[in-house]
């Protein structure tokens, strides 16, 4: 993640300097997108993580929706007593 940050900002100086601007202008521009990398980074981090907890979720939160849906929380056993998988069609 840092190293997209850092490649974006060093792509920047590589653009502003091929434009012919001023490096004062560069700079300052450099300068608040560096700030705003540096505080938006660990919320990105943060979103990313949680992203990934609910994709390792699914499946319970599937099984949860199909118990919610009929009414019949925790009654969703098939005689052989396993939990039946949605998203692969059979049981675990």
């Amino acid at each position: 993640m840092e190293t997209i940050a850092f490649v974006g900002i060093l792509g920047m100086v590589f653009y502003t300097t091929a434009e012919g601007r001023p490096g004062s202008e560069t700079l300052a521009t450099l300068s608040l997108f560096a700030i705003a990398s540096y505080r938006l980074l660990p919320q990105v981090k943060n979103v990313l993580r949680d992203l990934t907890i609910l994709r390792y979720s699914e499946s319970s939160l599937e099984l949860l929706g199909m118990d919610l849906s009929t009414g019949k929380l925790g009654k969703t056993k098939n005689p052989a007593g396993q939990i039946p998988c949605p998203s692969h069609g059979h049981s675990n």
